[in-house]
């Protein structure tokens, strides 16, 4: 997962390095700003599915409650972007 991270971001940065229009250079920070969210929803996802195997059910209900608050805002900034 940190891999697949770190490679988006490398890829996204030297793309934004050799983009020479200002239009290409948002596109690209919106595209990493995607990609980060992405990623970050599917790790939350992720535990949300494997919590129970390893803590207890109250436990796992507050973190899916979290979760789905970042969500909620992840789209909200999505939205303003």
């Amino acid at each position: 997962m940190k891999f697949l991270v770190c490679f988006m971001l490398l890829v996204a940065f030297c793309g934004q390095v050799f983009a020479s229009d200002e239009a290409k250079r948002e596109k690209i920070k919106e595209n990493i700003n995607d990609s980060k969210r992405a990623v970050k929803q599917e790790s939350r996802e992720f535990e949300d599915r494997t919590c129970e195997l390893v803590n207890g059910k109250m436990v796992c209900a507050l973190k899916k409650v979290k979760h789905s608050a970042e969500k909620r805002a992840d789209q909200i900034k999505d939205a303003a972007d």
